[in-house]
């Protein structure tokens, strides 16, 4: 939701778009895993395809790279560190919901107190 609010969803699913070819690229480095020749040209094509978009694009913005590289890091790390199972994602969301209910809360008492700062300015 934030990419296209801000101005970024271009750049964000020319991201989404490039990063199975950076997934098949990790997994070939750091899991010396074997594409067959049929993956071979399914990659071939994506990559023209990858291509293609980078010259009309003319650009690559932040959050191309953020969505293109870091998700596949977060994978790497997931099946290198045996995480990548249901209760370890059980486990991650109860944790991210809890950090993104105490931000949701922070960000309110910040907007109440500007709120507050504002209306005794005017004052």
């Amino acid at each position: 939701m934030w990419a296209p609010v801000n101005g970024y969803g271009l750049a964000v699913s020319l991201g989404y778009f490039i990063m199975p070819i950076t997934m098949v690229i990790i997994g070939r480095l750091a899991f010396q895993e074997r594409l067959t020749p049929h993956q071979k040209v399914a990659c071939l094509f994506a990559l023209i395809a990858i291509i293609n978009l980078l010259i009309v694009s003319q650009s690559v913005l932040w959050p191309v790279w953020v969505v293109c590289i870091g998700y596949p890091i977060y994978f790497w790390l997931h099946k290198k560190t045996n995480t990548n199972n249901i209760s370890c994602f059980l486990y991650r969301n109860e944790i991210y919901q809890k950090l993104l209910k105490a931000i949701t809360l922070i960000n309110q008492k910040a907007q109440d107190e500007l709120a507050l700062l504002l209306f005794y300015l005017k004052l």
